[in-house]
């Protein structure tokens, strides 16, 4: 059965409309469904989930089911419109609350191609991160699917979301048109999903098994039981009918042992049965213990390959049990006998049960032993007969009873009820799959005897009569217990009064089971636990006693897949295959038309998924290369092509800059006045682009004709549709330009809050044929025909801030030493990884020493391959240069740069110029000079405010006073004498001891304050004057360490 459904899904806060429904059928029920796409996506915060529920159907409806803004008069993009449908559509939470979908935001639509697509957005808080250890199911409901469908066509839908806030805190969201149109030779595309989260997604086709399951037992020894002990002890206070109330845990009772106040009873089912001897599918009696007292079963239902035998146990005059039952013929009746049910059997195919008993008096209704019952058998809906009265309809005169009951055409002759004791209820169970009834020997507790082997599915209990026409209405539908007006409500007063025989056409639903479970993803086979009712829901307030209703398995019994084929609720679509990592999927069939596909989007390690569903148009058509082409038609199918670019703002000398990204690699840093370039970004490739940088694409339509056909030549014209967009982007697209081939074009500025992956799914639509185009190819969709999908995915990422470049010739990381009059040059080179960024480096003037600058900025570019450098954007370098002045010896700094990108366009709020600082620790050295070309002793001692002689003194390298050598690099010399200081020794004490000005001292030794007290071992460079400085040494002890040794440490 159909599984999008929650354990629980049905409360108080309820918001159904039941005049909705026939409003909506009205204008509805003569074109078919509507509905075409679907898919819920959600992220959280905590337990709040924003769920975000996108939806497409036929625009063009007739009235004014979505009458908008457009030219037309229909929805256009922004318009609210208001949905409905055969069945109202609905937001199930899976906690019990459910919300109408009353209204959706368009986000999309194509008049060509006639859909319109909007959204539903609702925050909705859940009381836990899961339910008790298992997801929440988030289900989205309503009618109908359309009616043009291969599959599951007319139908309604039901796609389903699971959430554990402890596991996720957001879906991935998919991307796809609604309608995909593929040629059968060629039926490939992809549908594409966004998560942020690379390799977390993982695609596969929906089976049975991911909408739901069945129950499978072996045959053996396996059955599933509810006990009805506690239907028992409220049966015994006679509440069934109390108050109007026609279901519940009282009346499930009454209805099974037909007891005094129901009037019918009828048991429906889907069944697939392994064996032709068949099986015991449903039947009342003891559950996992054999009493040693037993009671009779007061009903069983026997299913084999040809016959559906029911009834129930009576006990003979000798007081043993016997069985009363009846055999029906599946060939009875005349439309079965054109089916496979008759032709083929009932082993190997699921076929739908349905057992009305009927109950009635011969007398007053005021002793049990008058109490008299029938039976009605149904498969697939349609009235079976006793075997005796194969194939005709009767009336049969000699059963006709005190007040005027008259039998129907296949009901049984009548017979006695089952016996009733008022102890028989304390050990009796409803058993699903056995019959363990009072005559049940020990002998037989085990086998096709007892046992069923086979598959069962959504078994339904109704008080009261089912009609052959009620029972269509619904065996294809899943009963869900949120949709209580659909089934009757139980606690409404019913016209059950006999002989009036109402309960025949006026049935309330008292319980169902749908055996559905979660099953690991690689086990569809799992083991079934303890499952509870499907109705009443475990939050009913209606209905007390909810846990009543668990079936709780005995032996080998385990979840199974259900049907696929469409005979009950779901049909896949034939050879329908998706690539689990890419998302690309593949249309193996020879069947044209319409397809409906269901695709999940697991995440959460394959624990949990979200749905995307969508038609698949299989056009009857044969590709050459690029060129599809419709089977017998000479003009071809129309083609879509994509490129994109990344695009700054004009730079470089006023040239427009751009560069192209795919997947993770730099396709191209250019200039455009260099080079041009178009290059394919169609998922699963992507455009890599930043935040406040714009971007553009170009979309291409176009449609191969031969010259000979001129009409059509004239006629064709290409357009595009396009899929919805997140909400909040700002893509811009021009109109369609061109008639064939034509063109249109996007551009969009991303900013800061839409850093992540954005989609954009299209096709290209030949305006010019119209729905003639489309069924010329085989298709039975009435819109335009169309190319196969091609989706442009864009990976927005945040502007990288600039980075400088370290390593040889690069940018130096390691402390300079200068000496002064000797120039440092350093080169500095940075890159930005956004190469359509500009990067310009300057000296940060606050922590620059004086006299730095930096000259020419050039681009890094290889001079041989033209190529960028370092690659893949090219970086920008510039020289520092520095030249230490006289009065800077003994200097200790950084030389800092700082590299700064553009930010973008500047359009964006809260983005701006990025900045890098990278700063070179440099010291000076003290006493110690580079001689520059030509410089003189005479010079360089005024600018050290010393004298020539005292100069040559200290450098006996110099042989001579006015000539000397230049060398490159340039020779120094030293212009004074290193000192350590002493303890006790001051600034003004040290000048006037050397004999030389403190003005001096503070020239020599740029890191001093001479108002402040000098450190310990701390070196400074002086030069001594014998003829001012003092005349002896102040000193009278040795020092272990000479004071004025080069090799003494210096201070820290």
């Amino acid at each position: 059965m159909l599984a999008f459904s929650a354990r629980g899904c049905f409360g108080v806060a309820i918001l159904l409309s039941l005049i909705q429904p026939s409003i909506a059928l009205a204008g509805l029920s003569d074109i078919g469904g509507t509905y075409r796409y679907g898919h819920i996506h959600w992220t959280a915060n905590g337990n709040a989930v924003e769920f975000r529920l996108e939806v497409v159907f036929k625009r063009n409806v007739t009235g004014s089911y979505f009458s908008g803004s457009a030219v037309d008069g229909l929805g256009a993009v922004g318009d609210e419109l208001t949905l409905m449908g055969r069945e109202s559509p609905q937001f199930y939470f899976g906690d019990g609350m459910i919300e109408m979908v009353p209204k959706m935001r368009v986000s999309a639509y194509s008049v060509a191609e006639d859909w319109i697509m909007g959204e539903y957005v609702k925050t909705y808080e859940y009381s836990a991160p899961n339910h008790n250890g298992q997801p929440w199911m988030a289900r989205f409901t309503g009618c109908c699917r359309s009616s043009k469908l291969v599959n599951n066509k007319d139908i309604s839908w039901s796609i389903s979301a699971t959430i554990d806030l402890s596991l996720a805190s957001k879906s991935p969201r998919a991307h796809s048109l609604p309608v995909i149109s593929v040629p059968r030779t060629a039926p490939r595309f992809f549908v594409p999903a966004d998560d942020n989260t690379p390799g977390a997604v993982s695609w596969k086709v929906a089976t049975p098994f991911d909408v739901g399951n069945a129950v499978q037992f072996d045959g053996v020894s396996s059955f599933l039981g509810v006990s009805l002990a506690q239907h028992y002890a409220a049966f015994n206070t006679r509440s069934c009918g109390t108050n109007g109330l026609v279901s519940g845990p009282a009346c499930l009772f009454q209805t099974l042992r037909t007891f005094a106040e129901p009037a019918a009873l009828t048991v429906e089912g889907w069944v697939w049965s392994s064996q032709a001897a068949g099986g015991y599918v449903v039947s009342v009696g003891r559950g996992a213990g054999l009493s040693s007292s037993p009671n009779p079963s007061p009903l069983f239902i026997h299913v084999n390959h040809s016959h559906v035998t029911v009834g129930h146990e009576g006990r003979a005059s000798s007081g043993n049990f016997v069985k009363r039952e009846v055999k029906f013929a599946v060939c009875s009746n005349p439309r079965l006998q054109a089916t496979d049910a008759c032709r083929l059997g009932l082993t190997g195919s699921w076929v739908h049960v349905a057992v009305t008993r009927y109950q009635m008096f011969e007398g007053p209704a005021t002793l049990p032993t008058s109490v008299k019952v029938s039976y009605k058998v149904m498969v697939n809906g349609e009235v079976l007969e006793l075997l005796r009265y194969q194939v005709r309809p009767r009336a049969d005169a000699r059963y006709t009873l005190s007040g005027g009951l008259n039998y129907e055409a296949g009901e049984s002759p009548i017979m006695d009820a089952p016996p009733f004791t008022s102890n028989d209820g304390s050990d009796l169970s409803l058993l699903f799959g056995a019959f363990r009834g009072g005559g049940v020997q020990p002998s037989q507790r085990s086998g096709p005897e007892v046992y069923f082997a086979g598959r069962m599915d959504e078994w339904r209990f109704w008080n009261g009569a089912r009609t052959p026409s009620a029972i269509k209405s619904t065996m294809n539908q899943p009963l869900k217990p949120e949709k209580r007006q659909y089934y009757g409500d139980p606690s409404a007063d019913r016209d059950l009064d006999r002989p009036t025989r109402q309960y025949k056409v006026n049935s309330v639903l008292m319980a169902s089971w749908s055996f559905d479970t979660l099953c690991p993803p690689d086990n569809a086979f799992c083991p079934l636990p303890a499952v509870p009712a499907e109705y009443p829901a475990p939050d009913d307030t209606r209905v007390a006693n909810k846990a009543a209703y668990h079936a709780v398995p005995a032996g080998a019994v385990t979840a199974a897949p259900t049907d696929n084929t469409g005979v009950m609720f779901y049909s896949e679509a034939g050879g329908v295959a998706v690539n689990p990592v890419t998302g690309e999927v593949t249309v193996s069939t020879t069947s044209t038309g319409l397809h409906q596909v269901l695709i999940l989007l697991t995440f959460a390690n394959g624990m949990l998924h979200v749905p995307v569903d969508f038609i698949v148009d299989v056009l009857d058509a044969s590709c050459g290369g690029d060129v599809c082409t419709c089977t017998g038609q000479a003009s071809s199918l129309p083609s879509l092509s994509m490129y994109a670019q990344a695009v700054s703002d004009p730079m470089y000398s006023g040239q427009d800059r751009r560069a192209m990204y795919v997947g993770n690699a730099v396709e191209a840093d250019l200039l455009v006045a260099d080079t041009t370039f178009a290059a394919s970004v169609l998922y699963p490739g992507s455009l890599r682009t930043f935040a406040g940088f714009s971007m553009s694409a170009v979309f291409t339509g176009s449609k191969n004709i031969p010259a000979s056909l001129t009409m059509e030549t004239l006629r064709t014209k290409i357009g595009f549709s396009l899929g919805a967009l997140k909400s909040g982007e700002r893509m811009r697209f021009s109109t369609s330009q061109g008639q064939n081939p034509a063109h249109m074009e996007m551009r969009w500025l991303p900013c800061a809050d839409d850093v992540g992956n954005h989609t954009v799914c299209a096709d290209a639509v030949d305006l010019g044929l119209g729905a003639a185009g489309t069924q010329a190819c085989g298709s039975s969709q009435a819109q335009a025909l169309a190319s196969t999908q091609k989706c442009l995915r864009v990976q927005v990422e945040p502007d990288p801030a600039p980075r400088f470049l370290t390593g040889e010739g690069l940018t130096p990381t390691a402390p300079i030493e200068a000496v002064m009059g000797r120039a440092v040059e350093m080169t500095v080179a940075a890159v930005d990884d956004n190469c359509m960024d500009t990067v310009s480096i300057s000296i940060d003037e606050a922590a620059a020493p004086a006299g730095a600058a930096l000259g020419a900025a050039e681009r890094m570019v290889d001079a041989a391959t033209g190529l960028a450098v370092p690659g893949p954007c090219a970086g920008v370098r510039r020289t520092l240069t520095w030249t230490p002045g006289y009065a800077q010896g003994g200097l200790s700094a950084e030389l800092c740069v700082v590299a700064a990108d553009t930010g973008g366009t500047g359009r964006c709020p809260g983005l701006g110029p990025k900045h890098t600082r990278h700063c070179v620790p440099v010291a000076v050295r003290r006493c110690e000079y580079a001689l520059l070309f030509d410089q003189e002793l005479q010079h360089i001692a005024g600018a050290f405010r010393t004298d020539w002689m005292r100069l040559w003194s200290l450098n006996p390298q110099l042989l001579h006073p006015d000539y000397i050598v230049y060398a490159s690099p340039a020779a120094t010399i030293s212009v004074g004498h290193l000192m350590r200081v002493q303890p006790g020794e001051d600034a003004p004490g040290v000048a006037r001891r050397m004999g030389m000005p403190l003005e001096q001292l503070q020239m020599l030794n740029h890191d001093i304050d001479v108002a402040q007290p000098l450190l310990h071992n701390q070196t400074l460079c002086v030069i001594p004057n014998s003829c001012a400085g003092s005349a002896g040494s102040s000193y009278r002890q040795r020092y272990a360490q000479p004071a004025f040794s080069r090799d003494a440490p210096p201070h820290p």
